[in-house]
């Protein structure tokens, strides 16, 4: 059986969304890829909201947690398959 989510689990994906944050920064400014930036701010977008909802957000938070989320989980998928499809991966 597997615990419930705890304060160590929404730490870690906050962790995980500053790391991709840092990584989509340095990509964009130093390297000027803006385009391939994009699908590490979006996974950044994506692990930091579902740390929120990991932690105990408030309950006034959740749906635009939520919903944050998954439409940066729909961009980094579908830029994702961009990348795929123009052989960068």
């Amino acid at each position: 059986m597997q615990a419930p989510p705890g304060p160590q689990s929404s730490r870690g994906m906050l962790a995980i969304g500053v790391i991709t944050g840092l990584i989509a920064l340095w990509i964009s400014f130093v390297q000027g890829a803006w385009i391939d930036a994009a699908l590490w701010y979006a996974v950044a977008i994506f692990a930091g909201s579902f740390g929120g909802l990991l932690g105990n957000a408030p309950e006034r938070w959740h749906r635009p947690l939520v919903v944050l989320g998954l439409a940066a989980g729909v961009l980094a998928f579908g830029l994702a398959l961009r990348m795929v499809s123009m052989g960068r991966f």
